[in-house]
């Protein structure tokens, strides 16, 4: 399996490095962002600087088309390549440059914060929360034009977005759209997150309650494998920051339902996936996530 792993994860490669030009998309999943990470963490492990230049190259492009009119949305548009941004310099694969773009991006998506409080779209992950929380951890530490103490009122922001979401609360906003298990993950991330960085207070009940109701929705035994184990994974992050013994109950009943609703493994299919959710989430090499069954 090991060495099924390597080959596909040089396949994977090579294919980024020969189709680079032909990439037009800037976003994370599907666009010239994604490319770049890939092919940054694969040079990490071959030492070959031909897959770092065609990554470099990459970003090069993406920068260009920063600030543009893109949408805010996670998965190919500028709350996911500004995670791309943030998670490359992280990683020692770019340098300070990043401050003067993420600068902008902070100010496109503050703006657009204050204007449209739901930021999930209808098939999106919760972009803005798991963007600003990796940004809003960098505060302290590195360069950035984002005031101090815009942070707690950012957090505010987003914790009072997804309790509307979770409640489905329509006083303020209209539409609001049922969650998928994906979304889910990305608000159960951004949670753990918050409650781990202690940057504002936030309650684990209004999301408990929601999370036993979508567990045991009918259409839960459709639920994807990869989503399942992140959800499971996740949720155990979550409880080691809970001390309320009757929450952590709670959260071991919904762990139980997932046990029981995992399907069989489809190894080829989820290798992008892992990856994908192995990065995003913190989810460590270590954790059940990425092992077959």
């Amino acid at each position: 399996m090991q060495n099924q792993l390597l080959n596909w994860t040089k396949q994977f490669a090579d294919n980024f490095l020969i189709n680079s030009s032909y990439i037009q998309e800037p976003g994370l999943f599907n666009g010239k962002m994604g490319a770049a990470i890939y092919l940054f963490n694969y040079f990490k492990i071959s030492g070959n600087e031909e897959y770092e230049d065609c990554a470099r190259e990459l970003i090069n492009q993406l920068f260009e088309l920063i600030p543009s009119r893109l949408p805010l949305s996670f998965e190919n548009g500028l709350t996911g390549i500004a995670w791309g941004i943030e998670y490359l310099a992280q990683n020692g694969f770019i340098g300070k440059e990043k401050n003067l773009i993420l600068d902008e991006i902070d100010k496109l998506l503050f703006v657009a914060i204050l204007k449209s409080r739901t930021l999930m779209n209808n098939n999106g992950i919760y972009g803005a929360g798991i963007y600003f929380t990796e940004r809003i951890k960098q505060l302290n530490v590195s360069e950035t034009n984002l005031l101090e103490e815009n942070k707690i009122q950012l957090a505010s922001y987003l914790r009072d977005d997804i309790e509307r979401l979770l409640s489905k609360n329509t006083k303020f906003v209209f539409n609001i759209p049922n969650l998928s298990l994906e979304q889910v993950n990305s608000i159960v991330y951004f949670y753990g997150e918050i409650m781990k960085y202690q940057f504002i207070t936030i309650s684990t009940e209004r999301l408990l309650d929601y999370l036993i109701t979508f567990t045991n929705n009918p259409t839960a035994k459709q639920f994807d494998r990869i989503d399942i184990l992140t959800l499971r994974n996740l949720l155990e992050i979550i409880s080691y920051n809970i001390l309320d013994a009757s929450e952590l109950v709670r959260i071991g009943l919904i762990l139980n339902k997932l046990q029981k609703q995992i399907p069989i493994s489809n190894t080829t299919n989820e290798i992008a996936k892992i990856g994908w959710h192995s990065i995003i989430y913190n989810i460590s090499n270590d954790r059940k996530l990425l092992h077959f069954p």
